[in-house]
């Protein structure tokens, strides 16, 4: 049994879904999950790396942007998110269309998060 974080922003809750789905079909497999939502600052240092196995991140896409604190939180937690499992889902109105210049935007902005915050993962969707 592996311990998993799900740490994850979420304005108008489609995210915060996501996560608590994840976070089901984990604890399905036998995983012991425990989420933590991005509301405000204080919730950026309650998350101890130390006590988990692995780290999902989850966060929406705005106005061709990801929330500035996912980026920031993902950046100060660096050393430990990346010596670890740790996968990245974006969640974006971008998954209703079809078109191709639709995936390859998702795509674009995923590698920029990535590559600013410096994120190693294992998966990205």
């Amino acid at each position: 049994m592996k311990r998993i974080a799900i740490v994850f922003a979420s304005k108008y809750g489609q995210t915060k879904k996501i996560a608590e789905r994840l976070s089901v079909r984990l604890g399905e497999f036998g995983h012991s999950v425990q989420s933590f939502q991005m509301s405000n600052h204080e919730d950026l240092n309650s998350v101890d790396l130390d006590a988990y196995d692995a780290v999902n991140i989850g966060a929406p896409v705005y106005a061709g942007k990801f929330p500035h604190r996912v980026i920031e939180w993902t950046k100060s937690n660096l050393p430990g998110l990346n010596e670890r499992p740790t996968a990245f889902f974006s969640v974006s109105l971008n998954a209703a269309d079809k078109r191709p210049e639709a995936r390859k935007e998702d795509i674009r902005l995923i590698s920029k998060f990535l590559s600013d915050s410096g994120l190693q993962t294992k998966l990205t969707a």
